[in-house]
């Protein structure tokens, strides 16, 4: 699959921050592992980032993860593999899924979200990137 980092990404998005486009124009099953690790054997940090699945692109987690925004457009697939991703925002066939959690059978991820775990216990979590205040 090809994979670029890069795009979207502006000077106050910092270390870590920006787009990563996964696309794969062939007809292969490849898929990308998130998170990727460094060259140095540390895994990447994407929270300030988003990632953009369109073309047969496909990606597999590894490990939980959070990251700012998944766009994904047919035709795509994201793997949960039983781990969960954390977004502000999701757009998911050109369709913008309101706050909450889903797991991979739910309608609104249909034909794109699949979790290859024996438990399925996989989920989406959109969180809506709302203010947050926090009272002590």
């Amino acid at each position: 699959p090809q994979v670029e980092q890069g795009g979207q990404h502006r000077q106050s998005d910092g270390e870590g921050g920006g787009t990563v486009f996964v696309r794969n124009s062939g007809a292969s099953s490849a898929w990308t592992a998130l998170p990727s690790r460094s060259a140095d054997g540390e895994a990447d940090v994407y929270r300030k980032a988003c990632v953009n699945l369109s073309e047969n692109g496909s990606v597999r987690l590894f490990a939980p993860l959070t990251m700012t925004a998944l766009a994904m457009t047919a035709p795509a697939k994201l793997d949960l593999n039983g781990k969960t991703l954390t977004v502000n925002k999701a757009g998911v066939g050109g369709v913008k899924l309101k706050a909450g959690v889903y797991a991979a059978s739910d309608a609104a991820l249909q034909d794109f979200v699949s979790d290859s775990s024996e438990d399925a216990s996989g989920r989406l979590s959109v969180t809506g990137g709302g203010l947050v205040i926090v009272v002590r």
